[in-house]
């Protein structure tokens, strides 16, 4: 509030009004200070123009062909021991401040998981190296290759799935497989299981090795309940057609008062 005091008073060089003020004026008008957020869509891919529309449609209009327990959601992300909560309490004076005394913490590790919408149905946490397409495959035939058939598989967009060796044994299996869209999280459910699963991960604190991560990783994904799970897929998979979906309107809105001129 005091950069946009300053900001009025360079224009203004007569006003005079006290920050404390200058905010209660701000709420009036429904202003709020809040967390800034990216997105971003690219106008063109591989030298193509893009119609992200067009993409999230013909995206929809494929899953929507198969039921909610006929679909499964399957992507890597990294974790690491550095993983703590944005905000803390700490006494009046003081400052939040996680120590470490150890360069394990700067390490970075793969987590990789499919899920559907009751339950988690595999994970595999990776020591050392990221997703490979022979990884890929090993999972596979662990944890879905002759347990499931006739699904649906929604795959990142990760060079190691767009890989014509795991297509080919995706449909081999008796499974079909489509790639979520682009920078759009949405359209693969398990970004929001990931968000859950680091939430947990943040709370925890002194890890010094691998094998305390991985007990921290463990413990975490037993946290997140068959619920979470039918949430994540309703969300991201469950649109009726010809409704449109709306935001609530809110109830800390106020009726903007009238200042003088």
């Amino acid at each position: 509030m005091s950069e946009l005091l300053m900001m009025m008073k360079e224009k203004y060089t007569d006003f005079d009004i006290s920050p404390q003020h200058l905010g209660r004026i701000m709420r009036n008008q429904n202003r709020t200070r809040k967390r800034t957020r990216h997105e971003h869509f690219p106008n063109e891919r591989r030298k193509n123009p893009t119609d992200k529309e067009k993409e999230m449609n013909d995206f929809y209009n494929t899953v929507k062909h198969y039921p909610m327990d006929k679909i499964i959601s399957l992507d890597e992300t990294s974790v690491g021991a550095l993983l703590m909560p944005s905000y803390s309490r700490c006494f009046i004076g003081k400052r939040c401040v996680v120590k470490t005394n150890k360069n394990f913490v700067f390490q970075k590790f793969t987590l990789l998981v499919a899920i559907t919408n009751s339950k988690r149905i595999g994970y595999e946490f990776y020591d050392k190296g990221g997703t490979t397409k022979e990884r890929m495959i090993e999972f596979f035939e662990k944890h879905i290759f002759g347990k499931y058939k006739n699904n649906l598989i929604i795959l990142d967009n990760a060079r190691s799935h767009h890989n014509d060796i795991i297509k080919e044994a995706i449909l081999k299996s008796g499974n079909q497989y489509l790639f979520s869209i682009p920078y759009t999280p949405k359209t693969n459910a398990i970004e929001q299981y990931f968000n859950q699963l680091k939430y947990y991960l943040k709370k925890y604190r002194n890890v010094n090795n691998f094998q305390q991560l991985k007990h921290n990783v463990i413990m975490s994904l037993d946290k997140i309940k068959s619920k979470n799970y039918e949430n994540y897929f309703n969300d991201a998979y469950s649109r009726k057609d010809g409704l449109e979906y709306r935001r609530k309107t809110s109830t800390r809105k106020c009726k903007p008062k009238k200042y003088k001129e």
